[in-house]
């Protein structure tokens, strides 16, 4: 059953792609926003592609953020961060301090940073299981950082709302979103494989040449 349960974890982890490709876009787009800002004098250059960019990246990002946070529903799959805290919390008794540290194979690293990343995952020392109530915590603060990023999709993107001007949704609201679900799932990562997987991301992105033809 435990063995099930995990190897189901370590796939919804595998499959939670979107975040790699939306680290990325977000990356494009900022040096899109670098190179317009540097142009702004001259408020003609190339606007239209810029606005399309723009809308092009809130239209993604949002969707993809809204889907890698999309909580359990009984009528379809659903793979997800969401879901996976979800599960978590429910088998929380299977998170024990011991199956964590038998994962860190070398024993001079096991002695020395097993016990010490477990306590730190949690935030506090000595508990022998990861306790369910720190998953609740973080299933309501991915739930609190997705919110208004949300509602733009199931109000605009998603569904034309008839007062739609009135969802708005800022970039430092896509950025907080992003920013949320990378570190839990870095986190969830690390409780369930013993690896904190690195999101650096820069060294995949190589647009200068292009976007300097456009912005110079």
């Amino acid at each position: 059953m435990s063995a099930t349960l995990f190897r189901r974890w370590n796939a919804i982890l595998t499959r939670i792609e979107d975040l790699a490709q939306l680290l990325v876009s977000r990356e494009v787009f900022r040096r899109a926003q670098e190179a317009w800002g540097r142009t702004a004098a001259n408020q003609y250059l190339a606007t239209d592609l810029a606005n399309w960019m723009a809308n092009n990246y809130v239209a993604y990002a949002a969707t993809a953020i809204r889907r890698i946070a999309e909580p359990p529903n009984r009528r379809w799959e659903v793979i997800s961060m969401a879901v996976l805290l979800h599960e978590l919390a429910a088998n929380n008794q299977l998170l024990t301090r011991e199956r964590f540290v038998a994962g860190y194979k070398r024993k001079i690293v096991r002695e020395r940073f097993a016990n010490r990343d477990f306590d730190r995952l949690i935030g506090r020392a000595g508990a022998r299981l990861f306790p369910r109530n720190v998953i609740n915590k973080d299933i309501r603060r991915l739930k609190r950082a997705v919110k208004p990023v949300k509602s733009l999709v199931d109000k605009v993107i998603g569904h034309t709302q008839e007062k739609r001007f009135r969802t708005k949704v800022f970039y430092r609201d896509l950025n907080a979103s992003i920013d949320t679900i990378a570190e839990l799932f870095q986190k969830y990562n690390q409780l369930i494989t013993g690896s904190k997987p690195s999101l650096e991301h820069e060294h995949l992105v190589d647009v200068e040449d292009d976007r300097r033809k456009i912005w110079p």
